[in-house]
């Protein structure tokens, strides 16, 4: 065998006890306690008349979500986190992550602290490491490690927060910590183009991915000279965030510093990036050669406003072709038709990632392809249930090609895989979307079940929204007005809603 042959030979990730070495020390019969009736009571309460076992599901994984809150000693300078389930350290990226559906329980839970303890531990130059440990409180990796950092996503989580709680005074403390973050990674990530982004697949997230390197594996700290697109895509929407963050301060420094930096990274991502062989956005290699390999990374320009209406078309047809990504189980982490594709998921090499799937539903659906995100999300939900039902738990990854959990994949994951079953089922599948600051709701109702939300918190209001379709209205009741922009069947219905109890008919 050729050393090039070599390379194109997935690893064996299901010999040599790898599954069994991922799960050492873990009891895998643990099951997390069901929270008590008055929790419940005061989280949101989703109505989905045609498939109550998503409910249940929703509220299997708030369970695991609130039994993973930790407590560190006084001496590591952490404060009372949720956790990302995976370690004992805490992860940069899995938190962002979360914050998608923590969001809507920070008055239960140590929501902004989770975030809080990175900025406590941000280096003077900027630095934040990808992971720090819990125990100590120290970085797990120095600042000089190529792999050292994780996707910048604290503006985006900041960001989501605010359309939730409308605090302000939140936005005005964390604008210098993602400044400062900002400006490391463009001091020392920057590709000697000078203007995209390197990192590694360790540091991506993606740990074994094939995106750098065929084969993948144990050289996942190189980054082989590549421009990568998805770190460069991220600082595009870090610019985005902040610019939004300066708008609602009224920061006209930081609106047009960073909106220089949002167009400057848009653009070159648009003419670098996008591949007319592949129709998709994907890294370059060493000479500035676009790579070919195509995972749903593909989407981070999409979130971060890159892309023509004819290149966002081309992401949704590749999401949807069986031969890349709609598999029985979408979306596996490397397409179907590349060498290094495992139908048990081999981690990052099939395997279906709650994060990624995530990525793909916010981009469709930030680009206005609400149907096909609305498909992805259901697909990824009920292949969650039967896995749920069959095990008992949630699990870290999914195998792409039948339900079950990845072949390397851990128990009562809540972590990132609550986006499915809490965020996901919120704002996809029944569609909900809150704007706290403006104290607005868009719906945007697909179903056509009895599907709704009750005690849906978003800055002071607290708001019950219900579709009837026998009668063709919404039951509505509110703490406090505020205006609901109700989306269906291609009509938009924006109405301002009293507080009290209404019915707002649709027919009319």
């Amino acid at each position: 065998m050729t050393d090039a042959d070599d390379l194109m030979k997935p690893l064996d990730m299901e010999g040599d006890g790898i599954h069994e070495a991922h799960v050492a020390g873990i009891d895998l019969n643990y099951r997390a306690p069901r929270l008590p009736d008055d929790v419940r009571l005061a989280l949101p309460q989703p109505i989905l008349d045609g498939d109550q076992h998503l409910i249940e599901l929703y509220w299997r994984a708030w369970d695991i979500c609130f039994d993973r809150v930790r407590d560190p000693e006084p001496s590591t300078g952490l404060v009372r986190f949720c956790d990302a389930a995976f370690s004992e350290n805490i992860f940069q990226w899995d938190t962002c992550f979360m914050i998608g559906f923590l969001r809507y329980a920070t008055h239960l839970l140590p929501v902004t602290a989770s975030l809080d303890n990175f900025y406590a531990k941000q280096h003077s130059d900027g630095f934040i490491c990808r992971e720090i440990s819990s125990v100590s409180g120290d970085d797990f990796w120095k600042p000089t490690h190529p792999s050292s950092v994780n996707p910048p996503l604290f503006a985006d989580a900041e960001w989501r927060l605010f359309e939730v709680t409308g605090n302000r005074e939140r936005l005005t403390s964390v604008v210098g910590p993602l400044s400062n973050y900002f400006a490391w990674l463009k001091r020392n990530r920057i590709h000697s183009d000078g203007k995209g982004y390197w990192t590694t697949a360790l540091a991506s997230g993606m740990d074994n991915s094939p995106r750098a390197y065929r084969r993948g594996g144990p050289d996942a700290d190189e980054h082989y000279g590549h421009m990568w697109m998805c770190l460069t895509a991220q600082q595009a929407l870090t610019a985005s965030r902040l610019v939004s963050i300066g708008e609602v301060l009224d920061d006209h420094h930081l609106v047009a510093t960073y909106g220089n930096e949002a167009r400057e990274l848009k653009a070159y991502i648009d003419e670098q990036c996008w591949n007319e062989s592949v129709e998709a956005y994907t890294d370059k290699d060493q000479h500035g050669e676009p790579t070919d390999v195509l995972t749903p990374a593909s989407l981070w320009p999409a979130l971060a406003g890159c892309g023509s209406t004819e290149q966002i078309d081309a992401l949704e047809r590749m999401i949807l072709d069986p031969e890349k990504f709609w598999r029985p189980h979408a979306i596996p982490s490397v397409a179907h038709d590349h060498p290094t594709y495992h139908p048990s998921g081999n981690y990052w090499q099939g395997g279906v990632w709650p994060p990624m799937t995530n990525l793909v539903i916010r981009g469709l659906a930030s680009r206005n392809r609400v149907e096909t995100a609305y498909r992805v999300a259901m697909n990824h939900l009920e292949n969650l249930w039967s896995v749920y039902k069959a095990t008992g738990t949630l699990w870290e990854n999914y195998a792409p090609e039948e339900a079950r959990r990845g072949n390397i994949s851990r128990p009562e994951f809540v972590g990132w895989t609550g986006c499915g079953p809490i965020e996901a089922l919120l704002e996809t599948i029944i569609g909900v979307q809150v704007d706290a600051n403006a104290q607005s709701i868009r719906w945007t109702s697909i179903r056509s079940d009895r599907h709704g939300v009750s005690h849906l918190r978003f800055g002071s209001n607290v708001v019950s929204l219900c579709f009837v379709p026998d009668d063709v209205a919404i039951e509505v009741e509110a703490k406090s007005p505020f205006k609901l922009e109700f989306v269906r069947d291609g009509k938009t219905k924006s109405v301002n809603v009293d507080a009290g109890r209404s019915k707002l008919r649709l027919s009319s």
